[in-house]
């Protein structure tokens, strides 16, 4: 089951099973889900004693990530770093995260509607939110059982990540430096500030382009010819014409 960055309307939220549900406040300058200093202490703070998800397991992004290479902020791209897949869907396509808008269906208008008038007493009404809906609501689709009867802790341990990536054998690997770029073939490249200081793979791909990487997210193409990178954008799932995932 996927783990979650949701929102609800304005105000950014985060939702660990077994923890706390802690407002995330903007962060600012261009990146408004993930501003290091205010959004990594929270989720750290849900993190340490609990465990981590299976590295096969998912975190489901917000829709609008930043407009940088490969979609990526400073907090998805710290969970790419510790193997975590990122999922996003399309914008205006809820759908694609049913389960997860489901919840929030619940949750906005019994928890946040009005909102609290204190950080404290709203968390008041998170914790009796999730009691309630892990603890004592039947749930349709679970047989009309309550979640807290199928969750289990992850056997994988929460571990900051701190080393270096790896890459292939046939990957080039470069330092993401202050101002976001790396240094190609004598030229510099600009990839992405958020990143800077960590490592990316460069391989050759067999049409001659060069693909740039960060862990498993594409950052973007080198052109074989005019040595010029063409950055991508976020991921997602190929589109339908339900709109569903595919």
């Amino acid at each position: 089951m996927p783990w979650a960055e949701p929102s609800v309307k304005d105000q950014k939220l985060l939702f660990v099973a077994d923890r706390r549900l802690q407002p995330l406040p903007p962060g600012g300058s261009g990146d408004r889900t993930s501003h290091p200093r205010r959004c990594r202490p929270r989720w750290t703070d849900c993190s340490p004693n609990t465990a981590c998800p299976p590295r096969s397991a998912a975190i489901a992004v917000r829709p609008s990530p930043s407009t940088g290479a490969g979609g990526l902020t400073r907090l998805s791209a710290r969970w790419a770093k510790m193997g975590i897949r990122l999922e996003r869907i399309w914008p205006g396509k809820p759908q694609q995260n049913g389960r997860h808008e489901r919840m929030h269906g619940t949750l906005e208008p019994e928890a946040c509607q009005p909102p609290s008038a204190t950080a404290a007493r709203q968390q008041d009404r998170f914790d009796a939110f999730r009691r309630e809906f892990n603890h004592e609501r039947p749930h349709e689709a679970l047989g009309q059982r309550q979640p807290a009867e199928f969750y289990r802790p992850s056997p994988r341990p929460f571990v900051e990540p701190v080393d270096d990536l790896d890459y292939g054998p046939h990957e080039q690997v470069r330092r993401v430096r202050s101002g976001g770029e790396i240094k190609w073939r004598g030229s510099m490249l600009f990839v992405s500030e958020v990143i800077k200081g960590e490592t990316v793979g460069v391989g050759q791909r067999p049409d001659g382009h060069w693909l740039i990487r960060f862990a498993d997210v594409a950052l973007g193409l080198i052109d074989r010819s005019s040595g010029q990178l063409a950055r991508f954008g976020a991921g997602r799932p190929p589109r339908t014409k339900a709109g569903t995932r595919a």
